[in-house]
């Protein structure tokens, strides 16, 4: 097994997310940080035993929040971390959140220091990479070097459209160069389930039977004719199932 434990000291604050509300928390509020320390604890913990996550939430649920604090987690235990945001503006969003978090984890080792911005390059233990997709595309085929590290975080990772790609195709070739994976992407219902299977392949996933019959199932009853009471369906079905 390859060497991605974390100490559990260095997360043990997201047990506490009303102290972790100061005065110097950049707008934080304890109800919505509340589920996102319990996503982030669920991703450390997933991570630590297998090789990927995929974080699939609608928009305004906090994943840059999440993505920080796991991304600040991993970092101060020396490990690297590279974020891959679909745009400039995204990009520079997910670097003030990452900084927003500094005061609060300065305990931890957090600091402005240890992110680093720019195109793919030799990253240092400790150190956070913030870049965009376009830059894991232009360092592909420019070798391992450049993209390998402990923890990829994919931001918007369906924008990865069909086989062929550039996107795509340098996440096949540069994905094994991460240790672990974070991909976070839109609700399973908002892309197709190609696209879907892609991603959980990605994150390692091997498994993927139960996503094909659900698939078909929705399939089946949408395209039941018109005038079809798709609700009522549904409810008979499920209680047929009790």
């Amino acid at each position: 097994m390859d060497d991605f434990q974390i100490d559990a000291a260095g997360w043990s604050f997201l047990d506490d997310p009303a102290g972790y509300i100061k005065p110097k928390s950049g707008g934080l509020q304890i109800e919505p940080l509340k589920r996102q320390f319990n996503t982030v604890k669920e991703i450390l913990a997933r991570l630590a035993d297998g090789r990927g996550v995929l974080l699939a939430d609608d928009v305004g649920l906090g994943k840059t929040t999440v993505g920080a604090l796991v991304a600040w987690v991993v970092a101060c235990q020396n490990k690297r971390v590279r974020i891959y945001a679909p745009n400039e503006v995204l990009r520079r969003r997910w670097a003030e959140e990452l900084e927003r978090h500094v005061p609060m984890l300065k305990s931890l080792g957090a600091h402005n220091d240890r992110i680093k911005q720019g195109d793919v390059g030799r990253l240092n233990p400790g150190r956070i990479q913030v870049t965009t997709h376009h830059a894991l595309v232009k360092s592909h085929g420019e070798g391992q070097q450049r993209t390998t590290c402990d923890l990829m975080i994919i931001d918007e990772a369906h924008r990865a459209k069909g086989d062929g790609s550039a996107f795509n195709e340098a996440l096949s070739k540069l994905g094994d160069c991460a240790k672990r994976k974070l991909i976070l992407t839109a609700t399973p219902f908002s892309i197709r389930l190609a696209e879907l299977e892609q991603l959980l392949r990605f994150a390692g996933a091997t498994q993927l039977d139960a996503v094909g019959r659900y698939a078909s199932e929705m399939k089946r009853l949408y395209t039941l004719g018109e005038g079809h009471d798709v609700a009522a369906e549904r409810r008979a079905r499920l209680e047929s199932n009790q």
